[in-house]
């Protein structure tokens, strides 16, 4: 059997373009004409400014990590500079996670791929984010939110665009293919500066943000059917695979209702295996269960009990349950072990807030 090796672009690629619009077209095919290349002009100035863009916020960067329909674009337009473009696959054997990580740290810079920031296990509170990229140091915040402002930019006009047209009526399969891409990368680094703002107490600009990325991703309907197309490769990828590589492949994606099955038929055979019970624990947790979470989670801690993150996610647990100094104790211990995870700080800080609600009369 043919391996099947895919990026995210390529799999926009795979398939006709879903209609994203009623536009309507003149009944003129002079008019007509004129109509479609205004429209190809839109489009292909949109694309040309993302990648312009794409650049610029790369500063200084030295590599650009991408996976995306773009690239050829990029290299055009980084011929001029001393820098390279990492194409990155979703199952890609070539994929080394210590090779990004070790890039990213010296300065390079990544756009927010569909896989990229789950399989590379960063932390995205750890990310400076631009408008388009994202890098864990070298940006500078004159850039950055020069870039944000950009990005904003970018976004009206895609939603302007769509007002009037339908980004079917164009003729040019990898044009569109390209733009919704710039569509999907935008919403994408705004939900992840969305969580950000969370965590920094900005809940007005939080919001901003997603409805940012809604508003783009409601009109990206090209979107659904690459989700149902990835999930279609996934299904083949993973049937080649034993119960337990499956069961780490959905760890990684935190995909607790996939990796259950697996975890569940590894627990016949090894009650005492951590990552099963971790993946039941928190696939009970998302159905909250938490009792039944609880059971697992406790176990994953007595079996391994330096992990963070079977503590944090017990502390959230208790919390849910209303048990606020078992919550805090556990989170503390977890702050110890990484004390500077600011996933580990949001959660004392809602033990503390919820706390505080629960004891305020009710209206």
């Amino acid at each position: 059997m043919t391996k099947k090796v895919l990026s995210i672009g390529a799999a926009m690629a795979m398939f006709a373009i879903a209609g994203c619009g009623d536009g309507k077209k003149p009944a003129s095919a002079e008019a007509e004409n004129e109509n479609d290349r205004s429209n190809i002009a839109i489009v292909q100035g949109i694309v040309a400014d993302y990648v312009k863009e794409t650049v610029a916020e790369a500063e200084d960067a030295d590599t650009i990590f991408t996976d995306g329909p773009i690239d050829e674009e990029l290299r055009k337009e980084i011929k001029r500079r001393n820098m390279t473009i990492q194409v990155c696959s979703m199952f890609s054997s070539s994929w080394s996670k210590e090779s990004f990580a070790e890039k990213m740290r010296n300065g390079a810079a990544a756009q927010i791929g569909y896989e990229l920031l789950t399989r590379s296990g960063e932390d995205s509170a750890s990310m400076q984010l631009s408008g388009v990229l994202f890098r864990l140091k070298g940006m500078s915040d004159s850039v950055r939110l020069d870039g944000i402002k950009s990005a904003g930019r970018l976004a009206t006009r895609i939603l302007d665009f769509y007002e009037k047209n339908a980004i079917d009526s164009l003729d040019d399969e990898d044009l569109k293919n390209k733009f919704l891409f710039v569509q999907w990368r935008i919403a994408r680094i705004a939900r992840l500066r969305a969580e950000a703002l969370v965590r920094a107490g900005d809940a007005k600009g939080a919001g901003g943000e997603r409805w940012l990325a809604d508003a783009l991703d409601e009109k990206n309907s090209a979107l659904k059917k690459v989700l149902e197309n990835m999930k279609g490769l996934m299904d083949d990828k993973l049937s080649q695979m034993s119960p337990r590589e499956c069961l780490r492949y959905a760890l990684v994606r935190a995909d607790f209702k996939s990796a259950r099955p697996y975890a569940e038929k590894m627990l016949t055979e090894s009650p005492d295996d951590v990552d099963a019970n971790f993946a039941v624990g928190m696939s009970c947790f998302m159905e909250k269960r938490y009792h039944k979470a609880e059971e697992y989670l406790k176990r994953c801690i007595s079996l391994k009990p330096t992990e963070p993150a079977f503590l944090n996610n017990l502390a959230v647990l208790q919390m849910r349950l209303g048990r606020y100094d078992e919550a805090r104790k556990n989170a503390l211990k977890a702050l110890e072990l990484i004390p500077d995870s600011a996933d580990v700080k949001d959660t004392l800080r809602e033990i503390d807030e919820s706390e505080k609600n629960s004891r305020q009369p009710r209206q």
